[in-house]
């Protein structure tokens, strides 16, 4: 965490920590208890910030979100819920129904059969390397690569472990 010197010309009292530049500031209302100052607190990126808000379920009255290059946050899609009704149906149960969400990964699982599957995992795969590898290099000069490679390696080694386990499967050779 780097801090920003109070001689700086940089130097804002908003955002005192360079590489925090999301602020979320909660309401001393939402904490019910009186005459306690404001909860303030700095994130290093908007999925930190959210996850927050997530985890402490608060509503968009509750806090205020500010960031220092003038960012806005943007909605989360993990509290809007859609209740489907089955047409016809009518029980003293609840009426809404779940859906299974189907995974691409599912399609790709079930290869009995199809002998070009594989194939085809091995190229999507190999075309998800790639992906990673532009990332790092377009991302070079990027003021915070090192938080975006910190994200990226575990993608990059988790492609390269399916692609090591796809090729000795080819070869009939048995993994441990």
């Amino acid at each position: 965490m780097i801090r920003s010197s109070i001689l700086d010309a940089e130097y804002d009292s908003m955002f005192p920590y360079e590489t925090f530049p999301w602020r979320l500031e909660v309401n001393k209302d939402y904490h019910n208890i009186k005459g306690i100052a404001l909860t303030v607190c700095h994130f290093e990126c908007e999925e930190h910030l959210q996850k927050y808000i997530d985890r402490y379920k608060l509503k968009p009255k509750d806090y205020k979100v500010s960031n220092r290059y003038g960012q806005s946050l943007k909605p989360s899609q993990k509290h809007k819920k859609s209740v489907e009704q089955k047409p016809g149906k009518s029980s003293n149960r609840s009426s809404g129904t779940v859906r299974k969400r189907k995974s691409s990964m599912d399609s790709v699982r079930n290869t009995t059969g199809n002998s070009k599957m594989p194939d085809k995992e091995k190229i999507n795969l190999i075309l998800a390397l790639t992906q990673v590898e532009n990332i790092v290099r377009i991302t070079s000069d990027n003021q915070w690569k090192d938080y975006l490679y910190s994200h990226l390696s575990p993608i990059k080694y988790e492609l390269e472990r399916q692609l090591t386990l796809l090729n000795d499967k080819s070869q009939g050779t048995p993994r441990n």
